[in-house]
């Protein structure tokens, strides 16, 4: 197995999410918390045009992504200022760069099948609809008929596909030779705290956290072949950091994507 470097991406802000879609586009929202200002950058991933770079809408900072599908993002607004709960829907449409339709009466509740789900409070419970994702308009009432919209949110689960991604994990692993490969980089190194990792065609993908004289840790990335224990490929993520920076690798598809110091993005193509 070899990497090969495919993109560098270094926005200037602090990267918050990495979006890919269904058509291999990859959708970053990054945040500058000091002017409270959020912006959305859009690249196809093979080619690695640009799609459109710190992309804004009128609100400028208290705002976020539901889903991407179709070549639509489903933003949302935040019910109030540093509170998790969203409010409204503003549908964009990708390729356009124009909004295509927005509602301030409704909050998001899931996408399944062209039909946003989502309700409107009342004074005593929620009302549930569902809208046409390209318009907007109202396309079922489901009343406030929690059930049923539960059960439609538990099929819309079960038939999404996670098949093209690979994700680091932190349990221990069922097969000895792997779980052997993880207890040996653990004991050959001062880490501190889990190894993530995932396997992929007989490779061990690994994120840890060594401990330096200071105390203060540095993560890494290592590609670790399976069978003769050769590291294959590395990377220091983040360098004299005082917590644990999770989550800073996937596989998508045939790419892996590293984050390194939560600010730059390295894609690196596989063979």
């Amino acid at each position: 197995m070899n990497f090969y470097k495919h993109i560098e991406y270094r926005p200037g802000q602090q990267i918050w999410r990495i979006l890919p879609t269904a058509d291999d586009k990859v959708v970053i929202e990054k945040r500058d918390s000091e002017d409270k200002q959020v912006y959305f950058d859009c690249f196809e991933l093979e080619n690695k045009n640009n799609i459109f770079k710190n992309l804004q809408l009128e609100e400028k900072f208290w705002i976020g992504i539901e889903t991407i599908q179709n070549g639509i993002i489903l933003f949302h607004k935040f019910a109030k200022p540093d509170m998790p709960g969203h409010k409204e829907i503003i549908a964009f449409d990708m390729e356009k760069q124009k909004i295509l339709w927005q509602n301030e009466e409704f909050a998001y509740l899931f996408l399944y099948k062209d039909k946003v789900y989502c309700y409107k409070e009342l004074f005593e419970g929620r009302k549930f609809l569902a809208l046409n994702h390209k318009t907007g308009e109202v396309i079922e009432e489901l009343g406030e008929d929690a059930q049923k919209i539960n059960e439609i949110y538990d099929r819309s689960r079960a038939e999404e596909n996670f098949s093209s991604y690979i994700f680091p994990q932190t349990h221990s692993h069922s097969d000895q030779k792997i779980q052997s490969r993880i207890d040996e980089l653990k004991s050959g190194l001062a880490i501190f705290g889990d190894v993530e990792y995932n396997i992929l065609d007989g490779t061990l993908l690994t994120s840890y956290h060594i401990k330096k004289e200071d105390n203060s840790l540095v993560n890494k990335f290592s590609a670790i072949d399976i069978e003769t224990g050769e590291e294959k490929f590395s990377n220091v993520l983040c360098e004299n950091i005082d917590k644990f920076m999770t989550d800073s690798f996937f596989v998508y598809k045939e790419y892996l994507f590293l984050l390194k110091e939560k600010t730059e993005i390295m894609i690196y193509k596989i063979d």
